[in-house]
């Protein structure tokens, strides 16, 4: 599906209090070696996530992984750290760490499901992205505040409840 149209079919689902203050976006520098590009979201035009392209966070990854291993980050003792791979990823998530293909694999994913399987979900920015969803209401939106295990997913939860007129007891434990 062409980024546009996806973009504007996962913004039309935003409720009214939020639309067009929270922006998606993506970008491939097509002069470059590789067409490298990032994405990133941004609330009121200020930017709150940063997915680099690919090789970026591979490296990051990578580099994570041989942290977790205790080896050095090389060519020679790869196999050392290469089991850590799925762990790394796991902390980089965690940490709001995110390469381009993840927002974009997020927002197909987050159209082609339930609003329940988009809260339940174990992909972070689905989650991010249902804080924002017009089918969570007010009542709704004041259950999950104490269920919210990350970051990324309490910003646009508290940044949800502001937009609603809604109290929230966890605004000090921003990002």
């Amino acid at each position: 599906m062409q980024w546009s149209k996806l973009r504007s079919q996962v913004e039309d689902l935003f409720a009214d209090s939020v639309k067009g203050r929270v922006r998606l976006h993506s970008t491939r520098y097509r002069k470059m070696h590789d067409q490298e590009g990032r994405a990133w979201i941004t609330i009121d035009g200020e930017e709150i996530v940063n997915m680099p392209h690919i090789f970026e966070w591979l490296y990051q990854r990578d580099r994570r992984a041989a942290e977790l291993a205790g080896v050095e980050l090389g060519m020679n003792n790869w196999q050392d750290y290469a089991p850590k791979l799925r762990d790394a990823e796991k902390e980089l998530h965690q940490e709001s760490v995110f390469w381009q293909g993840d927002l974009g694999d997020a927002m197909f994913g987050y159209l082609h499901s339930s609003i329940d399987d988009i809260l339940t979900s174990d992909d972070v920015l689905i989650r991010a992205i249902g804080m924002l969803d017009r089918r969570v209401g007010k009542r709704r939106l004041s259950t999950l505040a104490e269920t919210i295990d990350h970051p990324l997913v309490r910003l646009l939860h508290v940044f949800r409840c502001d937009a609603e007129g809604m109290r929230t007891f966890h605004r000090e434990q921003l990002i």
